[in-house]
């Protein structure tokens, strides 16, 4: 099961959403390579979407544009196509999965006891779990990052695919889509959608560069998972200057006056001016700043792409601006850039 929809009011939002739709139409092709003998389901609200995946031998199930539920979404599926097993996911997931990891699951569903498998521990993107008639006796979360911990609470016991920076990319800002394009993934779908993008990030290339260069000072800010510093510590050599704080903050549904957290109370302003003194670059996930003011997609997006006219929230149109004037490059973006990104940016220039 696939779902990708939502609303498109703006450009970035426009764009995003075709970049996804090609990862949409490669997930199909490469579920039905692997398993022929499934179905895969792609629940969507774009209907030219939805006429594309038909073409793949896939079965669209239009949604509504608004108000999607994800758990309501997961037990429909199972009423209607009765699986043995289920797989399911977001459309901006998986872009750098290889044969090994959806193998790994797969194996782990042929098991007769119950098992959920997930990419992450914290906040997942892809979740399978084998009897799912288990499912449809329960409220299900209306997020995917938190179902499986839903799960293990209904008894599954939770199988982890073997740790790697590409399981936890997922697409979901425009920061990760110019990231995805510099990683060149092998989806052609994805890698066409992505070759017509027009984003440019100039602080991306320009950290990129400086972290390439001898032993550099690298600022992470946001929801830094621990797996990642581990892995950089072993195979970057790179200087730390970590912030890390408010991981989990959707899968746990954190409200906004949570998710500000240090950043908020010391000011984003001040973090940057001083880190601008001791860093030679900065990838900053803004997300908990933009929940605690209730910054909308746009806005978020908009400042991404260093928009700064178009952010219309005055306290993110701020921090957008003091990142364009810090002396080093600040890469903004959300939780991908300091997980998945960062890491297979590592990987990439460590090779």
């Amino acid at each position: 099961m696939i779902c990708e929809g939502g609303p498109r009011p703006d450009g970035p939002s426009r764009a995003l959403a075709h970049i996804r739709a090609g990862n949409v139409l490669d997930l199909v092709d490469r579920f039905r390579a692997m398993a022929p003998q499934g179905q895969v389901a792609v629940y969507t609200s774009y209907p030219e979407l939805a006429r594309a995946v038909a073409a793949r031998g896939a079965e669209p199930v239009r949604t509504p544009s608004a108000g999607f539920h994800f758990g309501r979404t997961l037990q429909d599926a199972v009423r209607r196509f009765h699986p043995a097993a289920v797989v399911a996911m977001g459309g901006g997931a998986c872009p750098l999965f290889r044969p090994e990891d959806f193998a790994f699951t797969y194996r782990a569903l042929q098991a007769e006891e119950r098992v959920v498998v997930a990419n992450a521990p914290g906040s997942a993107d892809m979740v399978a779990c084998n009897h799912p008639l288990g499912l449809l006796w329960t409220d299900l979360p209306a997020i995917d990052n938190s179902l499986p911990r839903a799960l293990r609470a209904l008894g599954y016991r939770r199988q982890l695919i073997p740790n790697a920076g590409r399981l936890h990319f997922d697409l979901d800002t425009p920061t990760d889509a110019v990231v995805l394009r510099a990683l060149h993934p092998e989806g052609p779908a994805i890698a066409a959608a992505l070759a017509e993008l027009p984003w440019r990030l100039p602080a991306l290339d320009a950290a990129i560069a400086r972290l390439g260069g001898n032993r550099p000072s690298l600022g992470i800010f946001g929801r830094v998972p621990s797996d990642l510093l581990t892995h950089l510590d072993i195979m970057a050599r790179w200087r730390l200057h970590v912030l890390s704080e408010q991981r989990g903050m959707k899968a746990q549904g954190m409200d906004g006056l949570q998710a500000g957290g240090l950043v908020a109370a010391i000011g984003p302003e001040c973090l940057l001016a001083a880190a601008g003194g001791v860093c030679d670059t900065i990838f900053f996930d803004t997300r908990p700043l933009a929940m605690a003011w209730g910054a909308s997609d746009a806005d978020r997006f908009h400042s991404d792409l260093g928009h700064t006219g178009h952010v219309g929230e005055p306290r993110l149109r701020a921090l957008t601006r003091a990142a364009a004037a810090c002396p080093v490059p600040v890469v903004l973006g959300g939780h991908c850039l300091v997980s998945g990104g960062l890491w297979c940016l590592c990987d990439q220039l460590r090779d």
